[in-house]
């Protein structure tokens, strides 16, 4: 697991979560039912993100990927 750096805040409930890093809100929603993966990021700054839905248990290897690409960090860790 990544170091907390003391400038990264983060809240969340139910799956649901908002991390302020380098003064950027990010808002992201996840869960997961053994192969069922959801995942939603979202990077208020550039206005763009992703939703997946998976029925595969690669979901988070391709939520990860997307993570990357759209939001270009790792918003939960």
């Amino acid at each position: 697991m990544a170091a907390q750096r003391a400038d990264v805040q983060r809240s969340w409930s139910a799956g649901s979560g908002v991390v302020t890093a380098d003064g950027r809100r990010y808002l992201y929603h996840t869960g997961n039912s053994v192969i069922f993966i959801a995942d939603s990021d979202y990077a208020v700054h550039k206005n763009q993100g992703y939703d997946l839905l998976t029925n595969s248990a690669n979901g988070g290897v391709t939520a990860e990927a997307l993570e990357h690409r759209f939001i270009g960090r790792m918003v939960r860790k």
